[in-house]
């Protein structure tokens, strides 16, 4: 091959280097705007939950949740049902700003808005709640270390009281894991990869009590 061969050949490669290299870049462009869409989606939900949520929670407490004290416990597990979802309650963990409405049955669809009681009762002390790791959700449960005091409140206005004493990762659907164990109540939320779970387990700190909600 010639010299003028050897050109031509080279600018063959050139173009096709630089055909190759714009492909390339468009894709990649694409899949900015695709993890930009999905960016804003997400932030977008997230705004909604928390706005659902504390309206919720301001209904739960104005509204539902009796605002004087009564000499018994209610053990009868009661519900109420807000714009069409079916809460059972408010969980509190103070030391994370967290106060959540929480619904009576696990939906995928419920979880956009609040978390949701995953299996189990309070008055049976093995209850399992689970929520999107919404920063104003259960994201802050990576941030426990042990012995916050977390509070669930019902609409009886029965007061279940408990401390955090163990943090866990449960990989992927392992729902064996997730049961295991005699906690009287755990919380679980996704990690930010999706595939494991962030866990928390918790135990009663003293017998159910009622009081009204605000001197809490």
């Amino acid at each position: 091959m010639g010299m003028v061969g050897i050109l031509h050949s080279l600018k063959r490669t050139v173009k096709m280097t630089n055909k190759k290299g714009k492909i390339f870049m468009s894709i990649g462009i694409i899949f900015i705007f695709i993890s930009l869409g999905f960016t804003v989606f997400n932030i977008a939900l997230q705004k909604n939950a928390d706005s659902v949520s504390k309206n919720v929670v301001e209904t739960l407490k104005t509204n539902v949740i009796p605002s004087e004290s009564l000499d018994t416990f209610e053990d009868d597990e009661q519900s109420v049902t807000i714009d069409g979802n079916i809460y059972i309650g408010i969980i509190d963990i103070p030391s994370l700003d967290i106060c959540l409405p929480v619904m009576g049955e696990f939906t995928y669809e419920g979880l956009k808005y609040s978390p949701c009681r995953y299996k189990g009762s309070f008055d049976d002390d093995n209850v399992i709640i689970s929520a999107h790791n919404y920063k104003n959700q259960f994201g802050k449960l990576e941030d426990i270390t042990g012995g916050e005091i977390v509070t669930f409140t019902d609409v009886n206005g029965n007061v279940y009281k408990y401390k955090t004493t163990q943090f866990e990762v449960i990989k992927g659907y392992d729902v064996e894991a997730m049961n295991y164990g005699d906690w009287d109540l755990t919380l679980f939320t996704c990690d930010y990869s999706g595939r494991n779970r962030i866990t928390i387990r918790c135990e009663r700190t003293d017998e159910n009590y009622y009081a009204f909600y605000n001197d809490l």
